[in-house]
């Protein structure tokens, strides 16, 4: 995926030259990524800590499982090496025609947490259509499970 415009390319990991400028300097994305981001950047990352973090979910053209990891503390003390943090573990597996996205979570919160949910973005190869199950839109992508819970959710291909 070239990311944020969208465009699925297919690539064995050949070199390639990319024609940029200054205002679209593509990133590329691997099919089954899921990549957290914050809804905002901020001037500062000092104290920031929103939330809602945006999950962008980039549905693989293939089968196969991906792993991905959402790593969380205060950002400035050694407390995390006493289990202050959230980690969330997330595999993404399609088989056929189901995909399922699992975040797994390890660690206790932190007295800076304050996410409380993911809104869910999909990314998916051009010639196919999912949505997740049992999921409501909202302007701002899908709302999931509350923030540091151990999760599941199955996608359905529509046509």
């Amino acid at each position: 995926y070239r990311w944020p415009d969208g465009t699925y390319e297919i690539s064995k990991g050949e070199s390639r030259v990319t024609p940029v400028d200054l205002k679209s300097i593509p990133v590329w994305v691997r099919g089954g990524a899921v990549i957290p981001c914050w809804p905002e950047a901020p001037l500062s990352t000092m104290g920031y800590h929103p939330k809602v973090i945006d999950l962008h979910v980039f549905l693989p053209g293939e089968d196969g499982s991906t792993e991905s990891t959402l790593q969380e503390d205060d950002g400035l003390t050694v407390h995390y090496q006493m289990g202050k943090y959230l980690r969330t573990d997330f595999r993404l597996t399609r088989a056929g025609q189901q995909i399922s996205l699992v975040g797994s979570v390890r660690g206790r919160k932190f007295p800076e947490f304050r996410q409380d949910r993911f809104h869910l973005h999909l990314h998916a190869p051009p010639s196919e259509t999912w949505t997740p199950i049992l999921l409501q839109p909202s302007s701002e992508g899908f709302a999931t499970v509350p923030r540091g819970e151990d999760f599941q959710i199955e996608f359905g291909r529509i046509g």
